[in-house]
């Protein structure tokens, strides 16, 4: 006897129907079709929302989210003698100055201590407060200075800007973040590695 194409699909789709319960037998199967007997059904009418959910409202920042955000920002170092290495590699990766941010208070001194050879301690032009004195330091060498003018201070490792080896000082108050701010955008020029650390670095102020 010879089967049709036809006749074969309608066999072979019979041997599935019969054997889908022992496959799913027991346990199994009865809790599968007692969650499908008991979901909820809807009828749904042309024109109606179908079970699509509502848009999404934006959530509102919580109070944990604001704690978040204001944990980044650092706050004013304890005495008024303050130590900033000079790594190779810290925290924030290669080429840093660490603590790379650091809050002090008007009159206080920063060591920077040579931890690694080869870097220096140099103030950005531009980007120190109006009046303040600016400073540079010999390669590998320790060097302290005390800060009296009020403002924030961006510096540099010399040999290594362009993997910007930057750090940034706040003195009292942030009086020229202004001034920081925008001449910061010119300076990021110069960092052809890890450019965000300068943003990153500000947005800890």
């Amino acid at each position: 006897m010879q089967l049709t194409f036809q006749n074969s699909n309608k066999i072979l789709l019979l041997i599935f129907m019969l054997s889908t319960p022992l496959i799913w037998s027991g346990d199994k199967y009865n809790a599968r079709v007692e969650a499908n007997i008991s979901m909820p059904q809807q009828i749904c009418l042309e024109g109606e929302n179908c079970g699509q959910s509502a848009p999404e409202m934006a959530t509102p920042m919580t109070t944990t989210t604001q704690q978040i955000v204001a944990s980044d920002k650092i706050k004013l170092s304890e005495g008024s003698e303050h130590e900033i290495k000079m790594l190779n590699m810290g925290t924030d990766g290669a080429m840093v100055f660490e603590p790379a941010v650091i809050k002090v208070s008007v009159g206080d001194t920063i060591h920077f201590k040579a931890t690694d050879a080869a870097h220096n301690s140099v103030s950005v032009e531009g980007m120190i407060p109006a009046g303040a004195a600016s400073w540079a330091s010999q390669l590998s060498q320790d060097f302290s200075i005390t800060l009296d003018t009020e403002g924030i201070y961006v510096y540099q490792c010399d040999p290594h800007l362009v993997m910007a080896m930057i750090g940034v000082i706040q003195v009292g108050d942030a009086v020229n973040q202004a001034e920081i701010l925008s001449a910061s955008q010119n300076y990021k020029s110069k960092l052809m590695m890890n450019s965000e650390r300068l943003d990153k670095y500000l947005s800890k102020l």
